[in-house]
């Protein structure tokens, strides 16, 4: 059973799936930030899908967003987002990009979803209840000796 503020961000990420989905492989223009980071409109796009999504349920919560920017920042909790993590990737239409999104309360992240639409791949954990790809538990590798690991 998930909470309604992790169920909130996986609709958000799938939501946001949907519009990058539409827009890969089909050229979009790109413009430069001034932080020189490409953005597009599907950057654009997905984050405001992401952010309609997280702000109907949850109007109380802060926002920061890399492409809509901040909103209630001193709120009891905020969402963390990057619509197109790897933009440069999604641009050159390379499948490394993926969207990101967390919950930040009391100083710490409590909960984070990263979807990668191109693979069909969703992760999520929240605080207390596990990790989960696609639905499957996920755990930290108990190899401890670094010449025993894969890396």
């Amino acid at each position: 059973m998930v909470s309604k503020e992790l169920q909130a961000a996986l609709d958000a990420a799938e939501a946001a799936a949907e519009v990058i989905r539409a827009h890969y492989g089909r050229g979009i223009g790109v413009r430069i930030k001034p932080d020189t980071s490409p953005v597009t409109e599907a950057d654009v796009l997905s984050e405001q899908a992401i952010r309609a999504i997280l702000s109907a349920r949850f109007p109380s919560f802060g926002f920061y967003g890399e492409e809509t920017g901040q909103h209630d920042m001193n709120a009891e909790a905020v969402w963390i987002v990057d619509p197109i993590d790897g933009t440069k990737c999604f641009v050159r239409e390379i499948p490394f990009f993926s969207t990101q999104i967390a919950l930040w309360r009391g100083g710490r992240a409590v909960l984070g979803v990263s979807s990668a639409p191109v693979y069909g791949e969703l992760a999520w954990a929240e605080e207390g209840a596990g990790a989960y790809l696609n639905g499957r538990p996920i755990r930290v590798s108990g190899i401890t000796d670094l010449s025993r690991a894969t890396v």
